[in-house]
């Protein structure tokens, strides 16, 4: 059932917020820095619009460098003011997700909005400050995803927010297709929470109508970036094809990356801190099941959730090759 949240205030807890992601990112985001992506945007963004939106069918990434370099706006050049932007992003987006879940859950906001923000801030999402130039492609994914969740998971006006949701993913998408991957588990997340981690057809339709959404979202940029080559706006040179030859170096280096991910922690964190926190939360997990804390039921959800989010990240980039 849904309640209005109490027991905070909203404009604290985005300056909270926005302070967090401040003091986590602000040595990135205030120093400047390039990358070798950087330099080719800071001297080819026409250039690199274009590919993006040929070689990627991020389509409103590509179509946003072009408006910003007709009027003379680098985004490596001016990559602290874009910086903040995604800074504000993030903070918006937690404070929003946060907002979204304790309309479910009794109080507890303080708690809520932490494991909220771990979500962003955290070693790995750091790398999307490397590159200066990728600013801009996060902050739009990132409000994309927040908002096409709310609307999403709506029970009310089901037409309207979804076309509104799925809209708000097409950006998303359009901006940078590995962000629907963290759209499953923003939208799964407030879903659970929302039906109390049971599986129900109302649950069930809403996880139906959140898939139907980034499937539409996807083929949409696809069939953009198609038309877009027809009338020679952009050229016909995906990265990936239909054909099996494409995806097999990809595939290859999926299996000793576990490694590298699990054992070295893709080399940001001690050896075995992955593992160790892996093997931590199934202890967890296996403990409050014992003490009947939490439902098996809800246990098979979050791992849905977890495969689901990983299936959709492959499946974004996949589609581009199939359909593409």
């Amino acid at each position: 059932m849904e309640m209005p949240p109490v027991g905070y205030n909203k404009k604290s807890l985005f300056l909270f917020n926005f302070v967090l992601t401040v003091i986590a990112y602000g040595l990135f985001v205030f120093n400047f820095h390039f990358s070798l992506d950087d330099y080719c945007v800071l001297y080819q963004q026409k250039d690199v619009a274009i590919s993006i939106i040929s070689e990627s069918y991020r389509n409103c990434l590509g179509i946003i460098f072009l408006l910003l370099d007709f009027i003379g706006l680098n985004v490596t050049k001016h990559q602290i003011f874009f910086g903040v932007i995604l800074i504000l992003a993030i903070a918006v987006s937690v404070t929003r997700i946060t907002h979204e879940i304790l309309k479910y859950i009794d109080g507890k906001a303080l708690l809520v909005n932490l494991g909220t923000i771990c979500f962003f801030l955290n070693v790995f999402v750091s790398e999307w400050f490397y590159f200066a130039e990728a600013y801009l492609h996060w902050a739009l994914s990132i409000i994309g995803i927040t908002y096409a969740s709310v609307y999403l998971v709506k029970n009310d006006h089901l037409k309207k927010n979804w076309l509104i949701g799925t809209l708000l993913l097409f950006v998303a998408a359009g901006s940078y297709q590995v962000s629907l991957s963290i759209y499953v588990y923003i939208v799964m997340g407030i879903i659970f929470f929302q039906y109390k981690g049971t599986i129900c057809k109302e649950s069930f339709m809403s996880v139906v109508r959140a898939a139907a959404s980034a499937v539409v979202a996807v083929l949409s940029n696809i069939c953009m970036t198609k038309f877009l080559v027809r009338i020679g706006f952009a050229f016909d040179q995906p990265r990936l094809t239909s054909d099996i030859h494409s995806f097999l170096p990809v595939l290859q280096q999926m299996i000793p990356f576990q490694k590298e991910l699990w054992i070295r922690g893709k080399g940001v964190l001690p050896n075995g801190v992955m593992a160790g926190a892996l093997l931590f939360l199934l202890v967890l997990l296996a403990v409050c099941l014992i003490q009947k804390r939490i439902g098996i039921v809800s246990i098979i959800c979050m791992g849905i959730v977890v495969l689901s989010g990983q299936m959709v990240m492959y499946l974004a980039i996949a589609a581009q090759g199939f359909f593409g």
